[in-house]
């Protein structure tokens, strides 16, 4: 089953909406960012869902955006287990204009590790925004990997 949490669709679309007034500065800032995800191989492969606040350090240019946590957990809900935020998350994304709509592919990379287990949580997403103001969010793909 495919989700999309309303969190980083939000985040996604004002970042859009700043693209689009975005000259040739840079833009940097730091987001708090409430994440929740089911982890099947968690709770000794019972899953359970991870939940938690992060801090997400932002930098916005006209090729894209790349995000890093740089604080926060993630707790399981059922064993208590405690997931950090580490190595980096991705978010890029390569604008394309089609009959006057603007087509948008993110893909983002968020790892938390343990001791109990590491993540890789891997997703892809379009964002079209039409001329008449429309925006359509479709995920193309969501994978949590643990290792």
């Amino acid at each position: 089953m495919k989700r999309i949490k309303l969190g980083s669709v939000i985040i996604t679309l004002l970042f859009i909406a700043t693209f689009s007034n975005l000259n040739s500065q840079t833009q940097h800032w730091d987001i708090p960012f409430p994440e929740t995800v089911f982890v099947p191989c968690a709770d000794d492969g019972n899953g359970e869902f991870l939940t938690g606040d992060l801090t997400i350090y932002f930098v916005l240019s006209k090729t894209g955006i790349i995000a890093h946590p740089h604080g926060g957990y993630l707790i399981g809900s059922v064993t208590g287990d405690k997931y950090r935020a580490a190595g980096s998350e991705t978010t890029r994304w390569s604008p394309v204009k089609e009959n006057g709509a603007e087509i948008f592919t993110i893909v983002q990379r968020r790892r938390f590790v343990s001791k109990e287990a590491n993540l890789l949580i891997k997703t892809s997403l379009h964002v079209i925004t039409y001329p008449d103001g429309e925006v359509k969010v479709t995920m193309d793909n969501s994978e949590v990997i643990c290792k």
